[in-house]
């Protein structure tokens, strides 16, 4: 394949230029356009909830819009819907499966959709849906699959999901182009149960550096912004997660009541689906840990980029599953330090700038959050400042993009 290069890191296919979006566009940011043939690109996903994999395809979406040389359609097998993209032009088809139930209604609908879309490639989102795509193609169009989750507790999961998983490396090795991961882990795990390393291709998540960036009057102003209300001098240390056993909120908050007991400053806050003050679990967690009015469980948002500038550490505590972890990018594009259990790739994405701890270690995480909290405010500043830094140097949105659409030319025989 013929690339040039873009900021020495970055690679894009010939044929693309880059053109400052304000020309027209009415914003300052960058973006890829390509002067040859649009090239058709189907979706398939098992839900648009708000997790890391389904952030992401929304975002390579909005990175490679129509007038960059792509168009896209999404359908997504169940009828959950997190994201705005009717304002891309990016139509969604929901085919409402109910989770768990097979329905020869909705693969009828599938192939419908596909068939009416005439994609150039069909790409695959998580082990649903990628079983979907492959049987969407039905050996007609290239397929590549697209996987976002790490097999560290592989002997525990469900029959149903481990069966999808066999299944689908069966398919990986026949028809399927390639199996694209956004986890270096994730891949050995995966080429380990029989998925072919010929066709394994490594992209990593990629994160909006411009949307997501530090606090520019301070984390009281981003905290006051976000409706927080906290002492002035509050150390606060962040997590965003839906609520379920593999992020593990049980044991972070175990963990910080370790943490207050030595910091009379520090709060936790908690974001997430289901995590709120109705959840009884985690209400009885924080109480039999004495942390009430020092953990606050504020439930979903839609403000992530103003969320993260206002903590002063950002925790991911999951005990498994994790892949490459968006929101623990985003945190760092804040200027966030962050702390993470060694799973998936999370080690990787943070170097040096951070903390990695064994998951399950309680004290460990304690311990590395009283670190960080405990830093002068100008430490903590060029700790987070490097981890910034990192992402913008690494894994920027727009190279992530790059890589898809090289990918995306490649299998379209455009390249």
């Amino acid at each position: 394949m013929i690339t040039k290069r873009l900021g020495g890191n970055i690679k894009f296919p010939s044929g693309y230029k880059l053109t400052n979006a304000s020309e027209g566009a009415g914003n300052d940011r960058e973006k890829l356009v390509m002067n040859e043939k649009i090239i058709k690109v189907q979706h398939i996903i098992t839900s648009l909830s708000r997790g890391g994999a389904e952030t992401m395809l929304y975002k390579l979406i909005e990175s490679l819009p129509c007038d960059s040389g792509f168009k896209h359609s999404v359908i997504s097998l169940t009828g959950e819907n997190a994201f705005d993209f009717a304002s891309m032009g990016v139509p969604v088809k929901n085919l409402e499966m109910q989770r768990g139930i097979p329905s020869v209604k909705a693969w009828k609908l599938l192939r419908q959709h596909v068939r009416a879309f005439t994609p150039d490639l069909i790409q695959g989102w998580m082990y649903h849906g990628n079983f979907a795509a492959s049987i969407a193609a039905n050996s007609r169009k290239p397929v590549f699959f697209g996987m976002h989750y790490t097999l560290s507790r592989f002997k525990e999961e469900k029959r149903v999901l481990k069966a999808l998983i066999y299944i689908g490396a069966y398919m990986a090795r026949g028809s399927v182009s390639r199996v694209v991961y956004c986890s270096q882990k994730s891949r050995r795990q995966h080429e380990a149960i029989g998925y072919p390393a010929a066709k394994s291709v490594f992209i990593p998540n990629g994160y909006d550096c411009e949307r997501f960036r530090p606090a520019e009057k301070g984390k009281n102003n981003a905290r006051a912004a976000a409706g927080l209300v906290l002492p002035e001098d509050a150390l606060v240390a962040g997590h965003a997660a839906r609520y379920h056993p593999m992020k593990n909120h049980l044991g972070i908050i175990r963990s910080f009541s370790d943490v207050v007991k030595r910091q009379s400053r520090a709060h936790l806050v908690m974001i997430g689906r289901d995590v709120t003050p109705e959840n009884a679990a985690l209400q009885k967690a924080v109480s039999m840990a004495g942390l009430r009015g020092r953990v606050h469980l504020l439930g979903e948002r839609n403000d992530m980029a103003r969320m993260m500038s206002a903590f002063d550490v950002y925790l991911s505590g999951s005990s498994w599953g994790e892949a490459f972890p968006i929101v623990l990018g985003e945190a760092m594009s804040c200027g966030v330090p962050c702390i993470a259990t060694d799973v998936g790739d999370s080690s990787l994405l943070i170097g040096d700038t951070g903390r990695i701890v064994q998951p399950g270690d309680e004290a460990a995480l304690a311990a590395s959050i009283l670190e960080i909290l405990s830093m002068s405010e100008e430490d903590r500043l060029a700790l987070g400042n490097a981890a910034r830094n990192r992402v913008v140097s690494e894994f920027s949105l727009p190279a992530t993009a790059g890589r898809y659409a090289e990918l995306y030319r490649e299998l379209s025989g455009r390249c």
